[in-house]
Order: C-alpha cells, then structure tokens, then sequence
C-alpha cells in the first residue's frame, strides 16, 4: 500500500508538502504552488495512493461511510450497481451502509436515516412512488451542505430530473439504447419495423429508435400479431424493438408458438441484458445498461463532492449486444464477452 512516504521519496518532496498537497482541505492545498500540487497528486495516482480519511471525518464528526437507497428487486441490473458499487468503495476505503425499498415507506425510512446515522455522502437512486415531503428530504439534505448523487433519476435522453434541481445526477442514456437498435435493424436491411409495448417510463427508449428511423425515412409501427403476420407475409424483413426483455422473452414465446423464430424470420431486441437473455432457446440481442461502471463512477463523484469539489450531470452510454435473435451467433456462456458483438 502507497503512503506519503513513498510518495515524497519518489518526487524528492518533503512529506508535509505532499501532505498539503493530496489534503481535503482547499486551504491546505493553497499552500502548494498549483504546479507541484499537480504534480503530486498525477504521481499519487499513478502510485494507486488511497488516502486513510477517518482522522479528517472524525474532526467533522462524520464517519467516511456512504448511504446508498436503490430499488428493491434482485435483477442483472441492481445486482451489478451494488457490485460497482461495493468494488469502488472499498477501494477507497468507504464503507457502504444499503438500503433498498420500492414503496414511498422504504424511501422515507431511508430520508430518516440521514439524520441518525453519521456518513460522508449519499448515492440515491429514487423510487417511483414517492412523496413530496420525501423529495424535500433530499432538497434540504442538499441545501444544507450534504453531499448528494442521484442515479437513473428518469428515463434520461439528457433531460435532467427538474425535481432534483441543484442536485447532481447520473444517468444511463437511454434515447441512446433506442438508436442503437434502429441502426442495428437498418444496416441488416431491416424494412418493416415494430416497436412492443411503449410505457411512459421507457418513452426515452422509443424516442431514440423512432428518431433514428424517422432520419432514413421509416416509421415502426406498434406490434399486433395481424400486423406483424402481414409483414412476414410481405417477405419484407422485420424488426421488432422491445423496451425490456421481458416483454421481448414473452414475445418470442408467442411468436414461438405460431411457429415464428426470432433471427429466421424476424428480428428481435431487447433492452437492459438481463440474466436469461443469453440463455434463452434463441439468444436475445438486447441493449446493455453498464450498470456495474454506473456504480463505480457513482461513489468517485460522491468521493469528489465530499472533498468539496463539485461534480457535472453525467450520462452513460449503453451498448448493444448481438445474439442470434437479430442476426448474430449463440455466446459461449463459459466466455461471453468472445463470442458477443458489443458495439
């Protein structure tokens, strides 16, 4: 493990300099000519130095621990958040107290705790259902000097959540996600496309895939069996974009039944790479979420906002895996990431 020590012999420092220079405090840190402050905090990372923070939030009566609310449901996506999550703060030597929940209760437990328990910084990611006085929870923590991130706050095409205004957010790009399946569709010579069960809150989704074929001169139509048996009848090719894997599984299901396979005689994709997706009968093409790099970049922001620095709204770039239900081939499942086409 690095220490100031290590440090200072390497740059021929004293160790008071590097001291000031990698101190939380910005008073410090002014006592170091901006030129040698870079310096030491370039090698300090290059040398993986993790500073020991607990005397600083022992003097703040705080305690270098981060409150994380996130959904309460066991799926890819929240399990590989935690992950990140979890992986970055221990690194950084943080500990993690989580909370989870799905009903305005859960949530209003968690603005409680805020008060009682003693942290450094908060990683939320709100619920749907919640209240007015929940949100102002949020709003005063953050006006009085609480250090505060917000994930997934909306379905984001890079529109903030105004209802966390002044808050930081982090986000995952999901008119992105809708992009990439129409290009997938278009550049396999794709004619006729569908879009399956467009909810409000996957609005994002369907923007991206209708903008992008509005672009080259097509309009996906929304999915009915008539529909759709109409447009393999055509010999046209067909897409079908789903907002959630979910709903894709179950349609390849009832197509599967009516003797239609998903990648023979249509194509088929999904969005976030749950699980199953994988290891379905006909692997599913789907939109990945880096949920896991989400978690990661999450407590690095939190970190920085507890160092007093300010952080930017950041979206995330999804990606699109190819499998056999949009033209690709079956991964191997014992080293998925040779055989998936992620682009």
């Amino acid at each position: 493990m690095t220490k100031l020590t290590d440090i200072a012999k390497k740059l021929n420092l004293d160790v008071s300099v590097i001291s000031r220079a990698l101190s939380q405090s910005p008073e410090n840190q002014r006592r170091v000519s901006p030129k040698t402050r870079e310096l030491i905090q370039e090698t300090a990372k290059k040398m993986n130095y993790i500073p020991d923070r607990s005397a600083a939030f022992l003097r703040q009566k705080k305690a270098p621990t981060i409150l994380c609310y996130l959904p309460g449901y066991t799926d890819r996506l929240v399990g590989n958040l935690v992950m990140g999550i979890s992986e970055e703060a221990t690194r950084q030597k943080f500990p993690v107290n989580f909370f989870f929940g799905n009903e305005t209760a859960d949530f209003e437990f968690f603005c409680d705790a805020l008060k009682k328990i003693k942290h450094s910084g908060v990683i939320t990611y709100p619920p749907l259902k919640m209240s007015e006085e929940a949100r102002e929870e949020l709003l005063n923590y953050h006006r009085n000097g609480g250090h505060i991130l917000i994930l997934n706050a909306c379905s984001n095409g890079g529109i903030r959540d105004e209802r966390f205004a002044g808050i930081p957010q982090l986000q995952i790009n999901d008119v992105y996600g809708g992009t990439l399946a129409a290009k997938h569709f278009l550049s396999h010579g794709v004619e006729i496309f569908f879009r399956e069960q467009m909810l409000a809150n996957y609005e994002s989704r369907n923007r991206g895939y209708e903008e992008e074929l509005k672009k080259n001169g097509f309009y996906p139509e929304d999915f009915t069996l008539a529909a759709f048996e109409s447009a393999v009848k055509s010999g046209k090719k067909t897409g079908i974009f789903a907002f959630t894997d979910a709903v894709a599984m179950n349609l390849m299901f009832l197509l599967g039944e009516r003797g239609w396979k998903a990648g023979k005689d249509y194509f088929l994709i999904g969005h976030d790479n749950q699980f199953l997706t994988a290891r379905m009968s006909v692997s599913l093409s789907t939109v990945h979420q880096p949920t896991r790099e989400e978690g990661i970049l999450a407590v690095q922001k939190v970190i920085r906002l507890t160092e007093g620095n300010t952080v930017e709204d950041e979206l995330l770039n999804p990606w699109l895996v190819i499998r056999e239900s949009s033209g690709g081939k079956r991964p191997d499942l014992e080293k998925p990431q040779l055989d998936e086409i992620l682009y």
